[in-house]
């Protein structure tokens, strides 16, 4: 029994598609791999259902799952005269028993392959015998059809059923005989691999590895080749072979695997591979010395490889020297391609970008546009090069702002004003502008109205408010109405005391619906500020301290606590942490919450008492878990004190009357 099940493992991790007609998809990292020079894998590009879609029409829905309709409800639908499998209703409507009985046996394959591989338990000694007695069943059906129209079909099931039951010899006397006659594509790719499986199972390794990089099944050349993936075994195959196919695969998974050493992230392939350095090292004085003697018939390969691998060791000087010296090498398009892709790679890492480079990054950057659209590879390379090489070398400057925001790696309010005003003075003068900057600017969907938006933002939150009211007065409410924002200034208002009342939850995760804004909300607050600061600053009295009850109101909405966050920032979570900007803000709403409990009118006096309380009892709660709490508990503590005495000298001692219940409970433990 065990031998059984661990033969039927080794089946399926050989050729994924000995299961069914699907592809197998093997587990990816998510890190993008500069050096890709194989062709893609077979799971990317692999039309299973042609066949079906073209039988059922265009029009038909066709899914996998109806290929393994079970054969009991193929026979009550054709008795009942329809079905909503839409390919065995198109062989109803046809009266085709032909495809009708293919139907029941690929079925019947299927169906047994599912229980195979599926489920938990090892099989019984009779559940084997009964699998094996199914396939020879469906074997001898395959072997006995004289049609013509299914005959490539029939030859698929016919090797599919002598691979599951170990007849290796035979099949691959079949395929030599009969199945290499195949035309259908599908068919013939996927009985090359049962083929080159079969050699495999009768130690013709070599042959069946061969052959599996020629149909692109990289999976399988990596079982196959499992033991040999390190530079021992790259040197093994090139001293048996020079040319050996397989050491393209095996070069580009130790050159990959070793990227995986040098990022370090969570995302690496489950079949993971570490790369000692004194092997990386080793590996780029092999390969570069079979480029520079050209004794493979891919010089090009072992040069660019040695190139990307020192550049990964931190030798950028020499991987730029290699890469240089690889224009007259000889390789396949692909290796051309990869090669052009990682000497942009090292030229970006190597020298910091200037106008004088402009050409050069503006062909590489529309060459890989025009590439990418028929491949993920080189939009992945491409965003690799920005933000490994180009944005780190450009932080701050105009061209790192321009190329950040036109890819959608940085956002505006990630820079300073500094930084947004010499953009915005950039971007304001396209005639001064070099044909690569002009050509990112239109590709980029940050428009100048933004700039003005998030300066004035970002002038918000460091209470600079004559500029930014410069600047948000120049953003209509219309701007604000393409955004996320527009629901919070609709029906948030920043008046409202935050101490007293909650508004209205808005949740942004389960309902993203637009609203409108008739008013850009952020330059009304900032004149309203303006206003109220000039009135607090020329009053006395009881007018004074009643203006910076209403000062206060305003700060606080804008705070970490307040309803109306996104007056100076553009997101908040529960989880999320106080900006400079929030403290700020949150600070000023204390201080003149300080100055309105001065009052002489008791509504004031008491309400800043108790706004001050809920505040700080929010920030009390907020750093309690990080131990950071002393300061925040002893300001806590104080504004408990204001607040209690004067509740005790107005209504007497021990009468305390609280509208928050946390406070509370506060009082009541302290």
């Amino acid at each position: 029994m065990k031998k059984f099940l661990i033969s039927a493992i080794i089946i399926m991790l050989i050729n994924c598609n000995v299961k069914a007609d699907v592809s197998c998809y093997g587990l990816e990292t998510y890190n993008h791999y500069l050096f890709k020079i194989l062709e893609k894998n077979q799971s990317e590009d692999f039309g299973y259902m042609k066949f079906w879609i073209d039988y059922t029409g265009a029009n038909q829905a066709v899914s996998s799952y109806d290929l393994s309709y079970s054969v009991e409800n193929i026979e009550n639908d054709v008795k009942a005269g329809s079905s909503t499998n839409a390919i065995l209703q198109t062989a109803i409507l046809k009266k085709d028993n032909e495809m009708i009985a293919y139907l029941k046996d690929l079925s019947k394959y299927l169906n047994i392959n599912d229980d195979l591989y599926n489920q938990w338990d090892y099989p019984s000694e009779e559940q084997i015998r009964s699998m094996l007695s199914e396939y020879e069943k469906i074997l001898d059906n395959a072997k006995k059809y004289n049609g013509t129209r299914l005959k490539d079909r029939y030859r698929l099931m016919t090797m599919r059923c002598m691979f599951q039951l170990e007849k290796y010899s035979e099949l691959e006397k079949y395929w030599l005989a009969e199945g290499i006659k195949t035309q259908d594509e599908y068919c013939k790719k996927t009985m090359t691999g049962l083929f080159a499986g079969a050699l495999y199972k009768q130690k013709k390794v070599d042959s069946a590895i061969n052959i599996f990089m020629q149909i692109g099944d990289l999976q399988s050349v990596k079982f196959c080749l499992d033991e040999k993936r390190n530079f021992q075994g790259i040197k093994e195959r090139y001293n048996k072979d020079k040319n050996d196919a397989s050491l393209i695969f095996l070069v580009e998974d130790f050159v990959n695997m070793f990227q995986e050493n040098i990022d370090d992230e969570y995302s690496r392939p489950y079949d993971f591979r570490g790369i000692e350095m004194s092997n990386a090292k080793e590996f780029v004085s092999f390969a570069n010395n079979i480029a520079d003697q050209k004794a493979s018939k891919t010089p090009l390969m072992w040069k660019t490889a040695a190139a990307i691998v020192s550049y990964y060791l931190g030798d950028v000087a020499s991987a730029q020297k290699y890469i240089n010296e690889t224009s007259s090498l000889e390789g396949t398009q692909r290796m051309k391609d990869v090669t052009r892709v990682i000497k942009f790679f090292i030229e970006t890492k190597a020298e910091k970008y200037s106008p004088a480079k402009a050409a050069y990054y503006e062909s590489e950057l529309k060459w890989l546009e025009t590439k990418a659209r028929d491949e993920m590879y080189f939009e992945n390379a491409r965003d690799r090069i920005i933000v490994h090489n180009i944005l780190p070398s450009n932080d701050k400057n105009t061209f790192g702002i321009l190329v950040g925001t036109t890819y959608n790696f940085n956002k505006l309010y990630e820079y300073s004003t500094k930084d947004l005003e010499n953009y915005l003075s950039f971007i304001s003068q396209p005639k001064k502008m070099n044909s690569l900057e002009k050509w990112l600017l239109d590709k980029s969907n940050v428009k100048t109205e933004e700039v003005y938006e998030t300066l004035g933002t970002k002038y918000l939150g460091e209470m600079d408010f004559d500029k930014a009211e410069e600047y948000l007065s120049k953003v209509t409410p219309l701007y604000y109405n393409g955004t996320f924002l527009a629901r919070y200034m609709s029906l948030r208002d920043y008046n409202v005391k935050r101490w007293v009342k909650t508004q209205d939850w808005i949740d942004d995760w389960y309902d993203d619906s637009q609203s409108t804004t008739k008013t850009n909300q952020k330059l009304d607050f900032c004149r309203e500020i303006k206003a109220l600061t000039t009135r607090f600053n020329s009053s006395t009295g009881d007018q004074h301290c009643e203006t910076a009850q209403k000062l206060a109101t305003l700060y606080s909405q804008a705070s970490r606590w307040g309803n109306c966050w996104y007056l100076l920032e553009y997101s908040w979570s529960v989880y999320g942490e106080r900006t400079p900007a929030q403290t700020a803000y949150e600070n000023k709403a204390l201080e003149y919450l300080d100055v309105a409990a001065k009052s002489t009118v008791d509504s004031i006096k008491y309400d800043s008492y108790y706004a001050k309380v809920w505040f700080l009892w929010h920030d009390y709660q907020y750093y309690y878990d990080y131990g950071e709490q002393q300061e925040i508990t002893s300001r806590m503590n104080t504004a408990m004190a204001d607040l209690k005495n004067y509740w005790d000298g107005v209504y007497g001692k021990n009468e305390w009357s609280f509208q928050c219940d946390c406070i509370m409970d506060y009082v009541r433990t302290h």
